[in-house]
């Protein structure tokens, strides 16, 4: 089908009907190529087909999905321009009351998404989402998972790229009259060990692989495996909060109509990355993620192993990286490496003080790393700057050479000019921690972020070797270029822990 335009009567009664514009299938392949259909008071183009491809068309001011192709097994959309979209611009998922094995296979990419929930595939497996462009989303701009309630997607997702996506502004969905969410990129599902004749006892080694193809509502869900995460930009550009018209887009269009409302820091409580599934395998990386609540949320309930974060710019958040599991104290695998946490740049959180500092020290706000309830995470070589406190750890961590960054144009400042602090424990430069709850302790204010000072510390805990900056050199012959450490500790006896390092 080509060259058609198709219209229903949505921007006249804004009120949810019974009739897709576009209802075909099943068929062993369909092709849509630069068709347009607008105002359906349902969804705009619906199909079920074996081979199902969408290109090259307009979508636009539609209550429900713009395109969905659920239950088809081979389906690339590409090139298409969807706006004002009251649910799901494109869905394919796994359909309800699928049995045994399914094999699908999904790509998505280069799409146009405007003022619109995004794109969700239930069930993902050998899917590709990329080079999409998602402007003014809600709820969701790309949703990988499952649907408990509508039995859609109940199998493990596999084998996904999610990479390259450009998702600009979007709000939590409670703004516009649906679910609290809001997430750039959503993977949700949790692992499972089925019912009746389908159950399994657990999962173990590489048991689950013989289970991944499994589909059905008693079968077994074995977590997801391999799912890829990189080169996406996330940004956030919301100000300090007004009706959403006074931004100039206008008003945002819902299965309701149109609205207008009103949208605080952030849109919401969103998160940058989030995910709820349990898995193993999955590389978080070369992303952006700017002005969030949190840059990445991990809430697994079973298994989180073998994650990897690695090379992403975490900036304007309220937090960095949450991990907090739904239930329990968890076990597992998550890597921290080369990621650039910029936590508050232009001090703008509520806890925040315009000279740099910080007024209370909770977790609320602030933090790179947040932990609660899981053990396992190993961080290195990251950089930290503008947070009140690196990590704040509610399980097992670990973290080895480190980088702070501090504004060096007013007096010295470090991290917020706090101390980072961990049950009265610190981090310091380049040392190399290994362990669980391994910092050291000091009874004072971070040594780890003292780089200058105008004489010798007296107190708090320093590494042997550090080397302490002097801010006034002194005049005359005898220059004092700083003070060095000999000694690890809290002693502080010049000629046994300090040596002055002066030039004449």
């Amino acid at each position: 089908m080509c060259d058609l335009s198709i219209s229903g009567y949505a921007d006249r009664n804004p009120e949810l009907g019974d009739t897709k514009l576009v209802d075909v299938g099943p068929f062993d392949s369909a092709i849509f190529d630069r068709i347009e259909v607008s105002s359906s008071r349902n969804m705009a183009l619906a199909c079920v087909a074996r081979y199902g491809t969408v290109s090259n068309s307009l979508f636009f001011r539609n209550l429900r999905d713009a395109i969905n192709f659920t239950g088809s097994s081979r389906f690339h959309a590409e090139g298409n321009v969807i706006e004002e979209c009251g649910d799901d611009a494109i869905a394919c998922h796994i359909p309800r009351g699928t049995i045994g094995v399914y094999d699908s296979e999904v790509r998505i990419a280069n799409n146009h998404i405007r003022k619109s929930f995004g794109i969700k595939v239930l069930g993902a497996r050998n899917a590709a989402i990329v080079g999409n462009t998602l402007r003014l989303w809600y709820g969701y701009a790309i949703h990988i998972g499952s649907d408990a309630n509508f039995e859609e997607g109940l199998a493990p997702k596999f084998g996904v790229t999610i990479s390259g996506n450009s998702i600009i502004d979007g709000i939590n969905s409670l703004l516009v009259g649906n679910v609290d969410r809001g997430a750039a990129i959503f993977i949700s599902g949790s692992q499972g060990l089925g019912r009746g004749e389908d159950t399994i006892s657990e999962y173990e080694d590489d048991s689950f692989f013989k289970y991944i193809n499994r589909v059905g509502a008693e079968a077994g869900v074995p977590p997801s495996v391999g799912i890829m995460i990189i080169g996406n930009t996330m940004l956030q550009n919301w100000g300090d909060g007004g009706q959403f018209s006074e931004y100039g887009f206008g008003l945002l269009f819902t299965n309701k109509g149109y609205v207008n409302p009103h949208i605080p820091r952030r849109g919401g409580e969103t998160s940058g990355v989030h995910i709820t599934a349990d898995t193993i395998c999955v590389n978080l990386s070369s992303n952006i993620a700017t002005g969030f609540t949190k840059g990445v949320s991990l809430s697994p309930s079973a298994r989180l192993q073998d994650f990897a974060i690695c090379g992403n710019s975490i900036v304007q958040c309220e937090n960095g990286v949450v991990i907090d599991p739904q239930s329990r104290r968890l076990g597992g695998t998550v890597f921290s490496s080369g990621n650039n946490y910029n936590i508050d740049p232009f001090r703008v959180l509520a806890s925040r003080v315009q000279d740099g500092s910080w007024s209370e020290l909770g977790d609320k706000e602030g933090v790179a790393i947040l932990i609660r309830g899981f053990d396992g995470f190993f961080s290195q070589g990251d950089s930290f700057q503008n947070c009140k406190t690196v990590i704040r750890s509610g399980g097992r961590a670990s973290v080895v050479d480190a980088r702070y960054i501090y504004d060096w144009s007013d007096g010295f400042k470090g991290l917020g000019e706090q101390p980072n602090l961990l049950s009265g424990r610190h981090f310091f430069a380049a040392m190399p921690i290994v362990g669980g709850d391994q910092l050291s302790y000091s009874s004072f204010d971070d040594s780890g972020f003292v780089l200058g000072a105008n004489q010798m510390p007296q107190r708090g805990y320093f590494v042997e070797g550090q080397m302490i900056r002097s801010i006034n050199r002194g005049e005359g012959s005898r220059r004092v270029l700083g003070w060095l450490r000999l000694t690890t500790g809290e002693a502080h006896q010049l000629g046994v822990d300090w040596a002055v390092i002066s030039r004449e």
